[in-house]
This record gives structure tokens, C-alpha cells and sequence, in this order.
């Protein structure tokens, strides 16, 4: 157990953050994957450089502290300033973060979380002050951000629940009554977090709609899911898997399983992430049997790099929208998942 929270807090300090300073289910619109170089070629050949500030709801997130250590790494390549700061989803701390980045010559500010507002008056002077707002994984409401990156969560929570059928239908028979407990995150609905336990629980549905939800609980880090499990298993020794929202909940409950005891054979965890510690456990045999990439949060990283580059070159979708991809990783595919995302 506390191997594995060595190893999610260790991610979260792998940044050494440069200051802003003067110097200069919709059908995919994906980040381009083949343009990165001439599009870098393009804002920096003049010697333009652009300094980024970025908002983010935690660090503690293993997949955030991965996409945020790419997209300083690969901006420091390009000579941009990069700053990254937590709000803990406290619109009054976002607020005064945005005037800071604004104070600080940031003209380009990205928001990830503070789904249910409270930054739009911040956002609008930022605007108004020439700064292009990009909002990293979910829309805010009342803001009318330049560039928006979000992820099908929906679709995504859709194959971790089929998968999970499918799981059931094998082990336990199509008959069986699953009984399950359920990770979230805030506000679980189509706008603000995108539904990632609804489309798990209708993917599962659509596979083996013999179950009960027997347990919930609101959770983000892994010490808290931790508890959570616990939690849960006590209360209900009869559930026999777990939704999780996030690849840092799966990890979280999968430790508090093992610690109480639960034979993994006959457990299923299912996530949303794909991050490369938790496919490593899909492919060890673990109670983890399933994680929805939604790119790798490498991948993310460099997708919102690439995105940057677009907005700063006026090479912008007609809808300023990307998306970024969904794939189920499995026990069946996850070998070749691993092989794709080393390094």
C-alpha cells in the first residue's frame, strides 16, 4: 500500500515550473499529428514566443501530472514560459491565478476544472485584455473560452461498462446479479464531467443487465478512494466490482482490496485514463481488468501543445473544439497498448 502511493505522489512532483515572464459524442476534431514541426516552425521562426499560464484542478491526479510535465516539457523546447498552479477546484483561488497570469504578460491562459463557474468575470477581463483562454478536459459554465479540449467521456465511461459485462457474463454467467460500488467526481452529468459513471453503468447494462449499485462515493485521490473502498466493502462484503471515475481512484481502490483480502479473480476494477502504471496492472492479471486511453495523458500533453500551436497560428477547427480518442484497454490488447506507449 504505501509502495503504491510512493509511486502516484512521486508523479506529482516531476515539475520544475518556468514564471510567465515579458519575453516575448461528437465526431472527433483531434489535435493534427502530422503539422507539429511546421506549426512549431511557424510561431517561433520570427523569434515570437508566447508565455502560458495554466490553472488545474490537482496534481495529485497521476494522468494530470503527467500531461502537465509534457506540455512544460515540449513548450521549454520551444522557448515559451510555462507556469502551472492548483486551484483545488476554489473558483476564488482560479480567479485571483487568472489576474496573476494576466499581471504576469500570459497571453494564453489554460483552465482545467472550475466546472461550476465562478471565474467568468476573471476570464472576460483576461479576454478583454487580448489573452486567448483554452479549457483543458470540460467546459465551464458562463465562459466563452477561444479553444476547448475535452474528452467523449460518456463514451469512454461506455466501453469501461461493456467491458465490465462481459467480464461478468464470463465469471459469473449472464444470469448472475452483479453487484456493484461506484467512484465518482463531483457533478456526473453530460455538461460539466461528462458522464463518465453513467456511461459506465449503461455499458454494463447493454452487456448484463442483471445488477444493483449498491454503494457510492464522491472521491478524487487515491488516499481518499482508499478509505472509500473500505468503506464500501465492509458495509457490503457482496460487491464484487468497482467503477472508478480516474486511473488514480482505480489504483487507490485496487491497494484497499488486496490490503483487505479480496480474491482478485473473482473482483473487477474499471477505470478511465490508461495511464501506463494501471494498464501495468490490467496486464499483471490484477482485479484491474479494464482502463478507457483517452490518448495517454503523455499524449495529452503533446495534443495540447499541438493545440497552442494552432491557436496561435490562426489554424483553429471551425468549432475551436478537439477531441481527444478513446480506446478500451484490456487484457486482450493491453500488451499491445504497453508496446505503443513505451518511452
Amino acid at each position: 500500500m504505501k509502495k503504491a502511493l510512493a509511486l502516484i505522489l512521486a508523479l506529482t512532483m516531476v515539475f520544475c515550473l518556468a514564471a510567465c515572464g515579458s519575453s516575448g459524442t461528437p465526431a472527433a476534431t483531434e489535435a493534427p499529428k502530422d503539422t507539429t514541426a511546421a506549426a512549431a516552425d511557424a510561431g517561433t521562426a520570427s523569434g515570437t514566443t508566447h508565455n502560458v499560464g495554466m490553472t488545474i484542478s490537482s496534481l495529485s491526479n497521476v494522468t494530470w501530472a503527467a500531461q502537465v510535465a509534457e506540455i512544460e516539457s515540449e513548450l521549454k523546447e520551444l522557448g515559451w514560459g510555462f507556469t502551472c498552479v492548483v486551484h483545488d477546484e476554489d473558483p476564488v483561488k482560479a480567479t485571483t491565478q487568472i489576474e496573476n497570469f494576466v499581471n504576469s504578460n500570459c497571453d494564453i491562459i489554460i483552465i482545467n476544472g472550475c466546472t461550476t463557474g465562478g471565474v467568468e468575470d476573471a476570464v472576460a477581463a483576461a479576454q478583454a485584455a487580448g489573452v486567448k483562454i483554452v479549457l483543458d478536459a470540460s467546459p465551464i459554465e458562463g465562459v466563452h473560452e477561444d479553444v476547448l479540449y475535452v474528452n467523449d467521456n460518456y463514451g469512454a465511461g461506455y466501453l469501461g461498462g461493456v467491458a465490465l459485462g462481459e467480464w461478468f457474463n464470463e465469471v459469473y454467467g449472464e444470469d448472475h446479479k452483479a453487484i456493484i460500488g461506484a467512484m465518482t467526481y463531483g457533478t456526473e452529468d453530460s455538461l460539466i464531467r461528462g458522464g463518465r459513471t453513467k456511461g459506465q453503468i449503461e455499458g454494463l447494462e447493454s452487456v448484463h443487465p442483471n445488477y444493483e449499485v449498491v454503494a457510492w462515493a464522491d472521491v478524487f485521490t487515491a488516499a481518499d478512494t482508499m478509505t472509500e473502498t473500505e468503506n464500501m466493502l465492509s458495509a457490503h462484503p457482496d460487491i464484487e466490482a468497482i467503477l472508478n471515475w480516474g486511473d488514480s481512484m482505480a489504483l487507490g481502490c485496487l491497494e484497499a482490496a488486496r490490503g483487505m483480502g479480496i480474491d482478485e479473480s473473482k473482483f473487477a476494477i474499471i477505470s478511465i485514463d490508461g495511464t501506463v502504471e494501471l494498464c501495468r496492472e490490467i496486464a499483471a492479471g490484477s482485479a484491474i481488468i479494464q482502463s478507457t486511453s483517452l490518448g495517454g495523458p503523455t499524449e495529452q500533453g503533446a495534443d495540447m501543445v499541438k493545440i497552442l500551436l494552432d491557436l496561435v497560428n490562426d489554424n483553429l477547427p471551425e468549432d475551436k473544439t478537439y477531441y481527444s480518442p478513446n480506446l478500451s484497454v484490456t487484457r486482450e490488447n493491453v500488451e499491445e497498448f504497453l508496446d505503443s506507449s513505451a518511452g
